[in-house]
């Protein structure tokens, strides 16, 4: 992976929407309902179970003492998920634009906000939550990442209804603060497909997540769309994903 960094909620709206801190919360992804993340021991171990080539992530091995220093906000940097992102006393939130065609569904609601397309038959959801370090020994956001992403996976797995890890593990990054900034925080993302029972029609789950034990937060999105036209390459993930902003400004 290359490189990745985050702040506190704001009242103020910018051209887009800040989206505010909130705590756990149980996240509606097009039928599936999943829970605040518990992440266990020997999560990370057990991330690439029932999937070929994913990132393997080595046991910790450094005391304390011998940790990398965390990475800072840099012009021009891109904070990957092997380092730590040092975002100071501020709380990473999402902020984006109001796209046309979207509706929002859900806000500020724990932490969750949804918007929902009912021509593409799509659904967006954003949240960003508090989540304690487990891995106290990691010198990156990546153990944690995996191991949160691992959980998240496994609870839509565990909801039936045929649902599917799909490919590899990959990543992808967004702006700070602005969209498209020359500043960027990497995510990993993730493929679960699953069928509706109520439709008996197949969707697709496209997640981006990243944890950030030092600001004790956890971000996703998960994009949800008729896996039909997912395999078309009418997917609004990466539309949607060129708009949005971590935002991780301190408060004026």
């Amino acid at each position: 992976m290359d490189e990745i960094t985050a702040t506190t909620p704001r009242g103020a709206l910018r051209p887009w929407m800040l989206l505010p801190v909130a705590g756990f919360a149980a996240l509606v992804i097009a039928g599936s309902v999943v829970s605040g993340f518990a992440v266990g021991n020997g999560v990370v171990d057990q991330v690439n179970a029932g999937r070929a080539g994913s990132p393997a992530v080595a046991a910790p091995t450094a005391s304390a003492t011998e940790l990398a220093a965390p990475t800072e906000l840099a012009a021009g940097a891109l904070i990957t998920l092997d380092e730590q992102a040092d975002i100071g006393s501020t709380f990473p939130i999402w902020g984006y634009p109001m796209q046309s065609g979207w509706e929002i569904t859900i806000f500020d609601q724990d932490g969750i906000n949804q918007s929902e397309n009912t021509e593409l038959g799509c659904l967006f959801t954003s949240s960003q939550n508090k989540q304690a370090a487990y891995d106290l020994d990691a010198t990156n956001d990546l153990s944690d990442t995996l191991a949160t992403v691992d959980t998240l996976e496994q609870d839509l797995l565990a909801a039936g209804n045929d649902a599917a890890l799909i490919g590899e593990l990959g990543s992808t990054d967004f702006g700070i603060n602005l969209p498209g900034a020359d500043e960027r925080l990497e995510f990993l993302t993730s493929r679960v497909d699953y069928t509706n029972p109520e439709l008996g029609v197949s969707y697709t789950n496209e997640i981006a997540a990243r944890a950030m034990p030092l600001a004790e937060s956890f971000m996703y999105v998960v994009v949800s769309c008729p896996t039909a036209l997912v395999e078309a390459g009418g997917s609004p993930f990466e539309e949607l994903r060129a708009g949005l902003a971590v935002i991780v400004e301190t408060a004026p």
